[in-house]
Formats: structure tokens, C-alpha cells, sequence
């Protein structure tokens, strides 16, 4: 699996917010292509990522839908992750450096079990 991933402030909001603090948003798109044995595809996703503006350690995401995926605090620089998805259970283990984000994803359900692991790295812009 491989790809590119983006982040993008909003111009406006993509949801209001009860908790006045979330108010730095940003738009996260990944898309990119999966060989896997003789399967080829392609897959592209976006969330919405709602960042406490008192601490920008926290977020949440959210699914494009406005449903929130999950709750992150970097500040440990280590978080474990669950979120149930109908009849699958998705758990990750996210570990955070300066430049690195690494995400470990066990994913099982009646017609899915896999690990997927995502490595985001901060790409420097070209001098």
C-alpha cells in the first residue's frame, strides 16, 4: 500500500462545535493504491481532524459524515484507539514523534480481520 496524504485548513467549519475550543480544523485526505497478493486497487478517504486550540496535542476526528471516529492526545507520545464500526472492531495503536505518526490498526469483524499499519511522515518542501 502506498499513497500521499494531505492536510488542509478549512475556510470555514465543517461542523459547529459546542466546545468552543475546537475551532482549528483541518482536512485530512489520503488516496493511493493496494497491491495485495494478486489483488490491485485503489482507495481514498478524508476525515475532518477538530484540534483543541487550548492544547493542540488533542483532537478528534471525524468521518466526512460528521460522526466522530475517534478521540487523540498526542501528548504521550503513545494512545491506544478503539472504535466499533457496525459489527467490526477497529483498534489501533498510535504512536507520535516530531516528524512521524505511526498507526497500527487490528481490524476484525465476520468479514474482515487484518492489521494495517500507516506511516504519515512530514514531507519538506523543496528548496
Amino acid at each position: 500500500m502506498s499513497g500521499i496524504a494531505t492536510f488542509q485548513p478549512l475556510e470555514k467549519p465543517f461542523r459547529s462545535f459546542e466546545q468552543k475550543s475546537e475551532l482549528l480544523q483541518l482536512l485530512y485526505h489520503e488516496k493511493g493504491t493496494v497491491i495485495q497478493e494478486e489483488y490491485q486497487g485503489t482507495f481514498e478517504q478524508s476525515y475532518f481532524l477538530a484540534f483543541n486550540s487550548e492544547n493542540l496535542n488533542t483532537s478528534r476526528i471525524y468521518f466526512s459524515s460528521g460522526d466522530i471516529f475517534f478521540s487523540l492526545n498526542l501528548s504521550t507520545g503513545f494512545q491506544k484507539v478503539k472504535h466499533v464500526c457496525g459489527p467490526d472492531l477497529y483498534q489501533a495503536e498510535v504512536r507520535s514523534f516530531p516528524e512521524v505518526l505511526i498507526c497500527k490498526w487490528h481490524v476484525e469483524g465476520p468479514r474482515k480481520q487484518y492489521t494495517l499499519t500507516t506511516v504519515l511522515t512530514k514531507k519538506r518542501p523543496v528548496k
